[in-house]
């Protein structure tokens, strides 16, 4: 609500804080919106090296949605070493549990 402005008014420091919360008590999917926060820079500032803290322990926990995120910095070396290899296997991982966007990357040998 409070990232969006639903029902209240915007304010993406209290939206921050109760993600960080959940996340911080091990909720997946807060975990997931804490890395995409930071990977997309629309609210916050793009962070990568803490949109990767994030979005690895999501990934690891099976989410195909932070799987793929995972591609990305990987693929282009932002908040990560380049490695096309681990960029692929985190495409893999992803395409391996139904993502459709991963698994016609992967199909056709395309990165991020």
């Amino acid at each position: 609500m409070f990232e969006n402005g639903t029902g209240t008014k915007k304010d993406i420091d209290r939206a921050l804080t109760w993600y960080r919360k959940s996340a911080e008590a091990g909720l997946v999917k807060a975990i997931l919106k804490m890395g995409e926060l930071y990977m997309q820079g629309t609210d916050v500032l793009h962070d990568f090296d803490e949109a990767r803290k994030w979005l690895e322990p999501a990934a690891r926990e099976g989410d195909v949605a932070a799987k793929r995120d995972m591609v990305t910095p990987y693929a282009h070396g932002w908040g990560a070493k380049k490695d096309a290899i681990r960029a692929y296997i985190w495409f893999d991982y992803a395409a391996s549990r139904g993502d459709p966007r991963s698994e016609s990357r992967v199909s056709t040998g395309s990165k991020a």
